[in-house]
């Protein structure tokens, strides 16, 4: 069965949780609109193949200015998408970073993005894996 959901201009879902009659839970976070998700239940006793995690760091939170952002991507070498999303899901800002591998670090100085006050997402990804964190800006 299909299910139809109208996000309105937002860029991001936060988290969907799917309650199967058999009593499992499933979640999806970071998920982005404008796609159809074939979800199946899980088994409980399946072990899923989970994508290695970027170790995502951002810090310091709650920050007046300055973001310092830190990932570890291993060997792997791709292109990756670091994205801030305002607290309706409307995207602030996003940039691209060519050929990313090992360790990787930046900073994003939030003034410069004249932003207001508030609680922001922010989305690393490259293709259909990512990580977010949640951070506070409070100049």
């Amino acid at each position: 069965m299909r299910a139809h959901f109208g996000l309105g201009d937002a860029t991001l879902v936060d988290s969907i949780v799917i309650e199967w009659p058999s009593g499992i839970k499933q979640y999806r976070t970071g998920v982005l609109p404008n796609q159809i998700l074939d979800i199946e239940e899980e088994l409980v006793n399946a072990i899923q193949n989970e994508h290695p995690s970027f170790a995502l760091k951002v810090f310091p939170n709650p920050t007046s200015s300055d973001l310092h952002l830190e990932a570890s991507f291993g060997d792997q070498r791709s292109d990756m998408i670091l994205e801030v999303f305002g607290d309706t899901g409307q995207m602030v800002y996003r940039t691209t970073y060519s050929q990313v591998s090992g360790y990787w670090q930046d900073h994003l100085d939030l003034r410069k993005l004249q932003i207001a006050p508030g609680q922001y997402i922010v989305r690393l990804s490259s293709g259909v894996l990512g990580e977010e964190r949640k951070i506070i800006f409070m100049p």
